[in-house]
């Protein structure tokens, strides 16, 4: 590779064949040529482009080439066919995953990101689990493919270890229009949930099984109206966002995200008085949510009384990362607003950080697991006490005596106390515990839920969810081996009583209002390069010809599949 020219280099990694004949080729700038040709195909950021032209590209995965014969069998052959899938996993639809990088990608990236892992049959010769649903409840007419959601995450990670500056992330927009969908609500009914279809390896045999796929039996009568009607929309969603062209009802979605918004708002005026950081709700006095409180000192201990004097939980989960079900930690980190009485917040709650209770939980079973490929895993390094390792069929047992008197605390016994989850994504780890042997919605003692993610998004006005270690970072916060679960569960404290003070202190200030102002702006300059980025490309292509050279002569012009000029 190292005597090779960079054109070489280029033409290897892309193949001569995928470029566009000189014929049909745009004419383009030759200054164009270097900037274009950076960003065709890296495999990690590198200091200079000298350094990029000696890495070696990435390689995507694909499966070993399948026999015409075992592309057509039936996938009724297979005893596990049409066996329902297991609960906690979420679901993508796989046409619309062929066609990612035309319908959910930036315009600059497109090409470069397809001809490496879609183009010519690249992504069906992946290795997918494919899962269908169709029954008589299905208003599609024909059966609907899906994959599991980590596949998906697996796709995206070898993207953006491909092509770090695209930042190419899965939106929450994205999830709302049906791009990952979640069957595991409808656990009595199998009919709502997809069925497991096989292992495929090429279109062929994609295309094979679907044909000949046979629809479920299935009982409409079995089925209770309202989660008939919420497994049409999911069905109606994922059908959609398999077109070429979505023609989604957006106006609809739009409505949808905006009462949700609202809901999320509301769940952090109630963390906020949870804290004493706004008045209770007074029944006699319906009017008293619309007035504007003054914002709080941060030196000075909270103004109003702990609405319901609630006992904070939250709670973190790390599983394996080869296996959705595979629990390997979990963490539980406590706090008392009854310890808070008194005591000033702090800039960010840093002074109401210090009386969180943490506990980390390890599985014995799976010790020695450690998960290395997707994110860093770090089990052994508890920063708030020292792990406990319990048995995986002692989990649920375990679980329920931090969640009842004395909620962690060394004290003997304690009276009943009211409970609210705290978690980042709270939903998919309750599903986990879930999996995993225990209910943690099951104790009379709690009263409520506030997901921490949604929380910093209403603080911050931003339409995607952040990751906790970005909560952290924006709030000043340094938080110390990330994924490790019991770390987490604190982290998620610290940016629950981060996020809730400084929307406190800030609320009605003029600060709140330019750093509200300053966010829009940016916005709205990323949508006008966006946009005018779009023009640009709409415009390439329409020159006949090619163009000419100081000599006179007539030069050949060959192009990547993005566009950009190659001078050879």
């Amino acid at each position: 590779m190292a005597n090779l020219s960079r054109l070489e280099r280029l033409l290897q990694a892309i193949g001569e064949d995928n470029l566009p004949h000189p014929s049909i080729a745009p004419a383009a700038k030759p200054q164009e040529i270097e900037e274009d040709q950076r960003h065709l195909i890296k495999s990690q950021p590198t200091s200079s482009a000298n350094e990029w032209w000696n890495a070696q590209p990435v390689t995507p995965k694909v499966a070993q080439p399948i026999t015409s014969k075992q592309a057509h069998v039936s996938p009724q052959s297979n005893p596990l066919s049409g066996t329902p899938a297991p609960l906690g996993l979420r679901f993508s639809p796989f046409i619309a995953i062929t066609k990612f990088p035309y319908k959910f990608v930036q315009k600059q990236w497109m090409q470069p990101i397809a001809t490496l892992f879609f183009d010519q049959g690249k992504i069906w010769e992946r290795e997918w689990d494919l899962y269908y649903i169709w029954t008589e409840h299905c208003p599609s007419p024909n059966p609907i493919a899906f994959i599991p959601e980590h596949q998906l995450n697996d796709l995206v990670a070898e993207i953006n270890q491909a092509f770090p500056d695209a930042n190419v992330v899965i939106t929450d927009d994205l999830r709302e229009d049906g791009l990952v969908l979640d069957f595991n609500e409808f656990t009595d009914n199998p009919d709502f949930r997809p069925r497991w279809l096989g292992r495929s390896t090429s279109k062929a045999q994609y295309q094979s099984w679907m044909d000949n796929l046979i629809m479920a039996n299935s009982t409409p009568s079995a089925a209770p109206e309202r989660s008939l009607q919420a497994f049409k929309e999911k069905i109606e969603r994922a059908a959609e966002i398999n077109k070429n062209k979505s023609k989604a009802t957006r106006t609809k979605r739009q409505q949808e995200q905006v009462v949700k918004r609202q809901v999320m708002a509301q769940s952090l005026q109630r963390a906020q008085r949870y804290l004493g950081l706004l008045p209770p709700t007074d029944p006699t006095m319906p009017d008293i949510a619309s007035l504007s409180p003054s914002p709080i000192d941060v030196d000075k201990p909270a103004s109003h009384p702990f609405d319901q004097e609630v006992i904070f939980i939250a709670f973190d989960v790390e599983l394996y990362e080869r296996g959705p079900n595979f629990v390997t930690e979990i963490g539980v980190a406590t706090l008392d607003t009854a310890d808070l009485a008194d005591l000033a917040p702090g800039r960010v709650g840093e002074a109401w950080q210090k009386v969180i209770r943490a506990r980390h939980f390890r599985i014995a079973e799976y010790k020695h697991y450690r998960n290395k490929d997707f994110v860093e895993g770090c089990p052994d390094k508890f920063e708030f006490g020292t792990s406990e390792f319990i048995s995986k069929d002692s989990i649920g047992t375990t679980l329920s005596s931090c969640f009842k008197p004395p909620f962690s605390r060394p004290a003997e016994s304690e009276r009943e106390r009211n409970v609210i989850l705290v978690g980042h994504d709270i939903r998919m780890d309750i599903q986990y515990l879930q999996n995993a042997g225990f209910n943690v919605l099951n104790s009379a003692s709690v009263i409520g839920q506030i997901d921490t993610a949604e929380l910093y998004r209403v603080y911050s006005r931003d339409p995607n969810a952040r990751s906790l270690g970005g909560i952290l970072l924006d709030h000043d916060l340094m938080g110390w081996h990330l994924h490790n679960a019991g770390n987490d569960a604190v982290y998620t404290l610290w940016g629950l009583l981060a996020t809730c003070v400084q929307a406190a202190s800030q609320r009605g200030t003029a600060e709140e209002a330019l750093k509200h102002q300053s966010v829009m702006e940016k916005r709205m300059e990323v949508a006008a390069e966006q946009a005018r980025e779009k023009v640009l490309f709409d415009g390439e292509g329409w020159v006949v010809g090619g163009s000419t050279t100081e000599e006179g002569q007539e030069k050949a012009k060959y192009y990547t599949p993005g566009g950009a000029a190659l001078d050879v």
